[in-house]
């Protein structure tokens, strides 16, 4: 009988086609972009969100360090618990170098660092900033534009300031992903419990004369920069004619004290003293009660007497 041929059936030995294996690598392919678009910018935050404590516990140290000694340290080395952010980037630390000598946060009264932002068009400027830290986040440059705040060598960890200079804090967002902390002078006066109780020093200002008067000065004394002056003349005790210096100070019948001292203050006045000038058109004995605010909240107030003779 005539047999058929047998036909052996071998295994496949020769792996995927180029088809399939194209197909896996298309499917990775999707499953990678498809993770990214949803983690990346998730990872991106959690970065920038542990970036930005990292900065605020260097600031808190440098601060309690300041409380403490009276002074901005030289260097965070050794104050912080971190000189890094998460990308393994150096904080940066900027200081105004009138501030690291014993006692100079209680004995000075400016800086020469000042803090702007811009959002918009809008323009904020703060004065007298003892320090600033700040991280250059995960594309490891500082500031938007990768220009160094200061002008000074990017490589720098510590930038001692001697002169006046601005640091621009970047607006937070995904493209400027630096993040900023800063203390102001009045801060740390705050922290560092900075000389006697905030106090006027006058009893009474020097006679004057109807129509005529050379003007005399108040003083302060303590508290913390800055002051707002506020005169009280419910009782109608402020001389006609008698003028404050710096103008705008408020004078009138409204109370000053302390439920609403701010609504009649004038915001932002840098001196330790006020003038009383002008003209007073009636001679008489006044007692007007002055009152003065400090750069953290403290008040005072005194009874200041004013004698106005009759003219010649």
């Amino acid at each position: 009988m005539k047999q058929g041929k047998h036909v052996a059936l071998c295994p496949r030995t020769g792996g995927f086609s180029m088809i399939e294996l194209s197909i896996v690598f298309i499917i990775i392919g999707l499953i990678i972009s498809a993770g990214i678009s949803v983690f990346g910018p998730s990872m991106r935050q959690a970065l920038k969100g542990k970036n930005d404590t990292i900065v605020q516990d260097a600031v808190k140290a440098v601060v309690g360090y300041a409380g403490a000694q009276k002074k901005v340290p030289a260097d965070m080395g050794g104050v912080a618990r971190s000189f890094w952010d998460a990308q393994q980037n150096t904080l940066k630390y900027a200081y105004s170098d009138n501030l690291i000598s014993e006692n100079s946060v209680c004995d000075q009264r400016t800086t020469h660092l000042k803090v702007s932002f811009a959002y918009g068009e809008s323009e904020t400027v703060v004065d007298n900033v003892a320090f600033v830290v700040w991280s250059r986040g995960g594309d490891g440059m500082t500031t938007s534009d990768n220009q160094n705040p200061f002008d000074l060598p990017s490589t720098n960890r510590t930038y001692a300031l001697s002169s006046a200079a601005t640091y621009t804090v970047p607006v937070y967002s995904e493209k400027k992903d630096d993040l900023s902390g800063w203390v102001t002078l009045y801060e740390l006066k705050a922290a560092a419990g900075c000389g006697p109780a905030l106090r006027i020093l006058n009893n009474r200002i020097k006679d004057g004369q109807e129509s005529l008067y050379s003007g005399d000065t108040i003083a302060v004394d303590g508290g913390v920069l800055p002051y707002s002056w506020c005169i009280d003349d419910s009782g109608g005790d402020f001389p006609s004619g008698v003028t404050t210096n710096p103008s705008g100070i408020y004078v009138g019948p409204a109370m000053c004290d302390t439920v609403t001292f701010g609504n009649y203050v004038t915001t932002g006045e840098n001196g330790v003293s006020i003038r009383i000038e002008g003209r007073p058109s009636v001679s008489n004995s006044y007692r007007f009660k002055l009152f003065v605010k400090d750069g953290v909240g403290n008040t005072a107030t005194k009874i200041i007497a004013f004698l106005v003779n009759g003219g010649i």
